[in-house]
């Protein structure tokens, strides 16, 4: 047996994204950001998946099915990318 979910073919399928516009989709953010909301990623729901964008990029968004973005978030709860905590800063990074 396995600690994956069953998904459903809705659940798998990619969202539809041709139109959907950055300004149309309900942000929402971590509450450790800043008060502004600056410079972090934010989380929405659209054309029947999961949408991410970064606040410095707002128009550049990228989505996943409601499947990938689950496994994702249980590999982030179980620690699996813990090691990207600790990395250092790059100078020019956006």
């Amino acid at each position: 047996m396995t600690d994956r979910p069953a998904y459903t073919a809705r659940e798998l399928s990619a969202p539809d994204m041709r139109t959907v516009w950055h300004n149309q989709v309900g942000w929402e953010h971590a509450q450790a950001s800043d008060a502004a909301g600056e410079g972090c990623l934010e989380i929405g729901f659209a054309g029947g998946g999961v949408v991410l964008r970064n606040t410095r990029r707002p128009a550049l968004m990228l989505a996943c099915s409601f499947a990938e973005w689950d496994i994702f978030a249980r590999a982030v709860q179980t620690g699996e990318f813990e090691r990207f905590r600790s990395l250092p800063a790059q100078s020019g990074a956006v």
